[in-house]
């Protein structure tokens, strides 16, 4: 799947699908990249 592939850097998310995870996992989207 395209997460999976993101979370193995494989694959680079778009703003769409960040959005679309985020939305998914009722969380913003700075939420998805943690504090680095």
């Amino acid at each position: 799947s395209l997460l999976s592939q993101i979370e193995r850097a494989e694959s680079s998310a778009s703003i769409s699908s960040l959005y679309k995870i985020a939305t998914a996992l009722d969380v913003r989207i700075q939420d998805l990249f943690g504090e680095y």
